[in-house]
Parts: structure tokens; sequence; C-alpha cells
């Protein structure tokens, strides 16, 4: 039994390999990755392969690029068994722990422990002011190994999903209010809007910052040229109050081309609920137009009441909780 950090890109076709059976779960098959989620996934796996050489490139002059995937890979008899990915959040320096996943037939081994044990120490030695990563919320185990490694729970989020949907109207916003489409690039009425609404509680281990909504150029031209080659369309909204100030923000992620899941990010200030079933309206009737084959996952805070109401009461149905729990290096 031995552990080794990627290799890129020669590991990408092992990832792709690898990720899916060690996200199935027999016991609680609602946690396991969907097909659809996979192929998602698939797609944006091998597009990054496409692109690694202008990855490769823009990684020697940006630490935003150079650190955009890393991890580890267990291995034993010689055949990979266990993964774990640990990047840089945006231009911060914020690192997040994803993909911790072990085949079935290997579980209750402490192979989890030493590949998220090794993800911290690489994010560590990169000078990582915190790490943060997510667990759901029934997985006891994953959650005990996660306390007992140091990582706090200071907040949890719903995941909600919803079958195709038919055809909805767009709506229009509560009176007083404005919605306006933006560009995907947008990240400054982002930014301000999360940083006002986010809670303290959660700003402890979550702190909003600028670099993980503005990006360096050279993470967007290859975010972009991802999303593209992928077959992703991203749509952008933002909704204002009657002084102008930004109290709801939209965006949108749709599989355009072939199967896929489409995604998207709400932004409500709690102060203004009352356009939560607009926003919910809006999401739906966009994306079934952009991607009318495919269905909708949504991840809410759990903070955010008034969406996950108004979601519900537009047929998302609740697939699990998840913990986001966080380890404070510096």
């Amino acid at each position: 039994m031995s552990m080794r950090p990627f290799r890129l890109p020669a590991d990408l076709p092992l990832l792709m390999k690898l990720l899916p059976p060690t996200f199935e779960y027999p016991d609680h098959p609602e946690w396991s990755l969907q097909a659809d989620e996979a192929e998602s996934f698939l797609k944006m796996i091998k597009t990054a392969r496409q692109l690694w050489p202008l990855i490769f490139l823009l990684g020697r002059v940006s630490p935003a690029m150079r650190d955009v995937l890393h991890g580890f890979i267990w291995e034993e008899d010689g055949q990979p068994v266990g993964v774990v990915n640990v990047s840089r959040d945006g231009a911060s320096d914020d690192w997040i722990i994803a993909n911790v996943g072990v085949l079935p037939a290997y579980r209750k081994r402490g192979i989890a422990r030493q590949l998220v044990t090794a993800a911290v120490n690489f994010a560590r030695e990169r000078r990582a002011r915190l790490v943060l990563l997510d667990v759901v919320a029934g997985n006891v185990p994953a959650y005990d190994l996660y306390a007992s490694l140091g990582f706090a729970h200071f907040s949890s989020h719903v995941q909600l999903r919803h079958e195709v949907p038919a055809p909805i109207a767009e709506g229009t916003p509560a009176s007083g209010y404005t919605a306006t489409a933006c560009s995907p690039q947008t990240w400054r009425p982002y930014y301000e809007l999360a940083r006002r609404i986010t809670p303290a509680e959660v700003q402890q281990y979550r702190p909003i910052a600028k670099q993980q909504f503005h990006l360096p150029a050279s993470l967007r031209m290859v975010l972009s040229l991802l999303n593209g080659l992928s077959g992703v369309r991203e749509r952008g909204l933002l909704v204002r109050a009657a002084d102008g100030q930004v109290v709801a923000t939209i965006r949108l992620s749709a599989h355009v081309r072939g199967g896929g899941i489409n995604s998207c990010t709400v932004q409500l200030d709690p102060a203004h609920g009352e356009l939560a079933p607009y926003l919910t309206q809006y999401v739906l009737h966009t994306l079934q137009r952009l991607s009318p084959k495919n269905r909708i996952e949504w991840h809410i805070p759990s903070w955010e009441t008034a969406l996950i109401a108004a979601a519900k009461a537009q047929e998302f149905s609740e697939v699990c909780e998840f913990h986001s729990m966080g380890m404070k290096l510096s």
C-alpha cells in the first residue's frame, strides 16, 4: 500500500475512472454520484485534459492556475483505491478539500484519514490560511474523522434537485425591484452582497474575500474555455431594490450540449425574502429554456430559509444536508 501525489496530466484519465465508484454508497444510494452528475464531471475533466498545455504554461506565472488541481491517490496491490483533491479557492489563501473517496471494499481501513491528512499538510506547506470541506450530514464516520483531525462544523447547506421542469414563465420581481442580466464575468456585486449578508459565525471560517470572486485573468480565460468546450453556458442576474442596492444575485450554469446536470448559485438578502419565489421562477425558466433535457441541482445555505421554502414550493426535492467544516491554519 502507498500514497502518491497526482501526476498531471497523466492522472486525469485515472481520475475519470476512479471518482465515480469511490462515491458509491450502497447503504445510502441518495448520497451516491448520479449518472448526470458524473457526466458533468467527466466532461469537465476531458476538457481540462485538452487544455492542459495552456493550463501548465499559465501555471508557471499564476499561483491561482498552478494550484487549480492537486491531490493524492492511494494504491493497494498496484491498483488505485482512494483519492482526494485539494485546491486553492480562486486567488485567495483559503484551500478546499474535495472528492474524498475510497472504493467501498477498502473503507474503514484508515485510508481516508491519511488522504485528508496529506491534503491538509499540502495546503499548510503553501501557507494556506484555512482549509475547508463539506460532508453529508448523515455520514457520521466521515464527520467524526474530520472532527478528530481538527475540523470544526461552522455552517450547513441543503442539496435540492428538480427533475426536468415543464416550461414555466419567467415572472417579474415584486413591485419596487428591478432585475437586470449581467455578464458571467461580473464579480463586484456578488462579492459585496455576500460580504454584507453572510452571517458572522459563517465568516469566522469562511471569510468573504475579494479574491474568491475577482479571479485573475488567466483563470477566467481557462474557466471560459472549459465551459465553452464542455458545452456549458452561464447566465447572471442582479436584482436591485428601489434605492439601487443589489439585494439578490443569480449565477446559472446550463449544459447546452449533451447530458449533465444544470446548477445555480443564488444569494438573497434575508431582509428581502419576498423575492424568493421570483428568483426560483427565474432559475427554472432560464435553465429550462437553455437546457430543457437536464435536471437542476441547487445548494442553498441553511440560513437562506426563504430560498429553501420557495424552491420546495416549486417542486425542488431535498436530497440531503451537508455540513461545512473548516480548519484554521494561521
